[in-house]
Order: C-alpha cells, then structure tokens, then sequence
C-alpha cells in the first residue's frame, strides 16, 4: 500500500508530462503544501458534487492548474517564488469554462451556488482582469489559452 505522497512521487517521476490531480478529504494547509512540493497539478476536496469534479478533471486536463479554497493562496505564493506570476483562482477557471458552454447568468449562479449579484462582480474582475470587455470574449480566451 502506498501513500498519497509516494504516489505523487512515483507518478511525476515515471510521467514527468503527467497531470496529478490530488483528491482529498482534507483541506489541511501542510498537506495542500507538501502536495504542491511533490509536484501536485491540483488539490481538490472530496466534498464536491460530481459535476463540479468533471469540471475540475476538465480544468486540469487542458493544462491550467487548479487549486480550490485555501489551497489557493499556497499556490500563488509558491509560483511567485518560481517566478511565474500569479494564475486565475478557481472560481475565474471555473467561471471561463462555463462562459465557453454558454451558461447564462443565472445557470453561472446555479452551478456555483453564488448569487446573481457576485456573478456579475466574479465576470467584471475577470474581464479587468484579463483585459477584455464582454462575456463573449472571456469565453474566446478561454478558447485560446487552451482552459476549455
């Protein structure tokens, strides 16, 4: 029998180009971190609907980091030290997906469990974010940065 940790080890080393996405039952930071040190590609809780799942194995399997909750502010610190700059939290990533599907605003509420307000507050931050002026083109740079 081998641990999370072992298994994080032997997977990036027999398969360097492979994506580790670590599902846990723990949210405990060490653990998160130690993950993110071992070469971990995404930390997600097994608390989540299965939908939710399926778009994170999406997330990940285009090549785009993921990391949710607390989880997150460990990976921006480690890539600063790497010096890769920052990346899109979880809830961008997630919003981009469903922008390329076409959800409306209200079907975006729904999936994320969020009010129709915060929608719209999420979408505004990412188009600043991002640099560009409407839904339509967050959902093109979802496309062309390879996120869908």
């Amino acid at each position: 029998k081998m641990s999370g940790h072992s298994a994080i080890k032997a997977i990036r080393s027999s398969f360097p180009d492979v994506k580790v996405l670590v599902l846990s039952q723990s949210n405990n930071i060490n653990l998160v971190n130690r993950c993110i040190q071992l070469g971990a590609f995404g930390f997600v809780s097994k608390n989540n609907t299965y939908e939710r799942l399926h778009v994170v194995l999406d997330i990940v399997a285009s090549g785009t980091p993921y990391f949710e909750g607390n989880s997150q502010m460990l990976v921006l610190q480690e890539n600063m030290k790497r010096g890769h700059g920052s990346l899109l939290s979880a809830v961008d990533l997630e919003l981009l997906v469903c922008l390329h599907k076409g959800m409306s605003r209200i079907q975006l509420a729904r999936h994320l469990r969020l009010a129709d307000r915060t929608i719209d507050a999420h979408i505004l931050g990412l188009q600043k974010k991002l640099g560009v002026g409407s839904r339509i083109e967050l959902a093109v740079y979802a496309e062309r940065h390879k996120l869908v």
